[in-house]
């Protein structure tokens, strides 16, 4: 009786150090994640709008140089400073979309996915299909932005990293006439793949914090994808997530 009440209590020890690795894991994952958010949002400031004021400071001044240009000139530079404006602007709404998607509570997960994707096809060149005609909203706003930070997770994996042409982007709601009613997120590339037990990679942080988003919705989530004996050769990547409804 004794023996065997130490044995139980000890396992209960060795579980409860496991599940507290694993929180602690979580959330040293998840500050690196913030961090590697921080720096390509610096970057982003840096490179894109930060160019673009340099270049309008330097027309701006080229006009307050030059008292005598000529109208059709000052037309010109006019036009030129308002397109880098415009432009500046753009960046700022992009960068703003990625920390927090207002058309999620605008207009629904499947809009806010829309968009995403069609800010993503305009700025890399991939070619999107994107179908969300049988979704049927069925859980709480927060669950929709977990699960659409999930699919921004993916995309971003796919910006990045696939070297993709194609990518397929499908939300539905499944199974409500045999009793299982879930939501179903499937996002495909045509990419060069990876290999998803190769803890080394950076982009294994996100699987990681996508696996707990998942977690956090009670969803299954399903992540296919292998690197080809040819680099250049396109394996492709699937991840697939399964939120209960009911």
């Amino acid at each position: 009786g004794i023996c065997g009440l130490s044995i139980d209590v000890s396992s209960q020890r060795n579980e409860l150090k496991d599940a507290l690795a694993r929180q602690q894991e979580f959330f040293d994952n998840l500050q690196r994640a913030r961090e590697g958010e921080r720096e390509r949002i610096a970057a982003d400031i840096h490179d894109d709008i930060g160019q673009h004021l340099t270049a309008l400071r330097t027309e701006l001044l080229g006009l307050q140089e030059d008292p005598d240009i000529e109208p059709d000139a000052l037309n010109r530079a006019v036009s030129s400073a308002l397109t880098k404006v415009d432009s500046v602007l753009a960046e700022v709404r992009r960068i703003c979309a990625q920390l927090h998607p207002h058309l999620l509570r605008q207009l629904g997960l499947a809009e806010a996915l829309r968009s995403r994707c069609v800010d993503t096809a305009a700025r890399t060149g991939h070619s999107f299909t994107v179908d969300c005609d049988s979704y049927e909203p069925a859980i709480s706003p927060n669950d929709e932005l977990e699960l659409f930070r999930i699919a921004q997770e993916v995309l971003t994996n796919i910006e990045r990293h696939a070297n993709a042409r194609n990518v397929s982007v499908r939300l539905t709601s499944a199974g409500e006439a045999e009793g299982t009613a879930r939501i179903v997120l499937e996002v495909s590339d045509d990419g060069t793949g990876f290999d998803p037990a190769d803890l080394r990679t950076r982009r294994t942080l996100g699987l990681s914090l996508m696996r707990e988003r998942a977690r956090r919705l009670q969803a299954a989530i399903e992540v296919e994808s292998s690197v080809g004996p040819d680099a250049r050769r396109a394996v492709g990547t699937r991840v697939r997530v399964e939120v209960p409804t009911n």
